[in-house]
């Protein structure tokens, strides 16, 4: 009777072993997927950065900020200068309260309405051709924009043309923030 306990024992001991090795396994290859963070970069023609990038990182990856002001999203704004079809600009990170990337904008002060209005059309001709129609324009005479409304998150792109201002901007914004 002795036999049969120490083949149950030893059976026991392998299938234990081996239960053992596969937690084991299971839980290095959790330790190093969860430990990489894999940052996707936003579909923007104007950063590299990705709507996982923290504050932090915004900081590390582009240096001093220029300027930093309350978001819309409820958290900070920093911007930094940048260039977009060879024009010097702005490009401001926005954040939420949580600390979330909720939108990525480049803007631009042109000198008159003319150019203004002709680097508008380039950009809105490009973005036509690469997410087709907009689903919204403004048609207004002082205040052009438009709106892609696309599931890797919604594309603005806006002229304001008063007395003293004469800018454009073209927001990229999270899609988290697509429902509102």
């Amino acid at each position: 009777m002795q036999k049969p306990t120490y083949i149950f024992k030893t059976h026991y001991h392998k299938t234990f072993n081996a239960i053992t090795y596969l937690l084991l396994c299971l839980l290095l290859c959790m330790h190093f997927t969860a430990c990489t963070k894999t940052i996707t970069p936003i579909d923007c023609p104007f950063t590299d950065l990705g709507w996982e990038t923290t504050e932090s990182e915004l900081f590390d990856s582009l240096g001093e900020y220029t300027s930093s002001y309350a978001s819309t999203y409820g958290g900070a704004t920093y911007t930094y200068t940048g260039s977009y079809y060879d024009k010097d600009g702005t490009i401001k990170y926005m954040y939420n309260d949580k600390g979330i990337l909720m939108s990525v904008a480049w803007a631009y002060s042109a000198p008159d309405e003319a150019s203004l209005l002709t680097l508008y059309n380039e950009i809105h001709s490009d973005l036509e051709a690469t997410h087709g129609k907009s689903g919204y324009n403004t048609e207004n005479a002082t205040n052009y924009g438009d709106v892609w409304k696309l599931d890797e998150g919604h594309i603005i792109l806006s002229v304001m043309l008063t007395n003293t201002n004469k800018a454009l901007q073209i927001a990229y914004v999270n899609p988290l923030n697509n429902n509102n």
